[in-house]
């Protein structure tokens, strides 16, 4: 089967990545953190080769991959989008972001596995939303209207996927790092930080 992983990404720049963290730590520290959670996203992913699409106004880092700008809209339609590009060349898709310091290789490469037996694939965020997306085909219903950065968006997602008769295969939940609150342990937080 021949997949492709996408990931959605922000360019680094100030005041445009981690608002959240921003308002907490402010916006030098906040951009420091996405740096490191984007850089270390695009290191492990490497072997992959994925595409990454891109969105803002900062530089990119360098990096050896495919770079495609995301279409306009909220988060669903440029999910969306992206889905539909590469799924006109791949058998699978699954698209991830870049908060989830827990997310490696080898879940994605387990994600792979479960696409040749179901639809769908879903890896659960602790705060409600999701780390990562899998599909066969493009679903625009479960990229439409959906209530994202709400705690409601993984359930959703499912509720949708049943609707639709899909099936759907669910990884283990991991933390993502959206607030200053998700940065828990304090090696966590050195990692990120320092």
């Amino acid at each position: 089967m021949n997949n492709q992983l996408v990931i959605m990404a922000k360019r680094p720049a100030l005041g445009q990545v981690k608002t959240r963290i921003a308002a907490r730590v402010g916006e030098e520290k906040a951009l420091a953190i996405y740096q490191r959670l984007l850089n270390h996203t695009l290191q492990w992913t490497k072997p992959l080769r994925p595409v990454v699409y891109w969105t803002g106004s900062g530089h990119e880092p360098r990096h050896d991959f495919v770079s495609k700008e995301q279409a306009s809209g909220d988060l669903g339609m440029r999910m969306s989008e992206a889905a539909v590009k590469e799924l006109e060349i791949a058998d699978g898709i699954v698209i991830i972001g870049t908060d989830c310091p827990e997310l490696d290789e080898a879940m994605v490469q387990e994600a792979y596995a479960h696409l040749t037996h179901c639809d769908v694939v879903l890896g659960p965020a602790q705060d409600g939303g999701y780390y990562l997306i899998g599909m066969r085909k493009h679903y625009p219903a479960l990229f439409n209207e959906m209530p994202w950065s709400s705690e409601v968006v993984c359930e959703e997602t499912i509720l949708r996927c049943r609707r639709l008769s899909l099936s759907v295969t669910i990884l283990p939940a991991l933390s993502d790092v959206d607030e200053w609150d998700d940065i828990q342990d304090v090696v966590h937080r050195q990692w990120l930080i320092s």
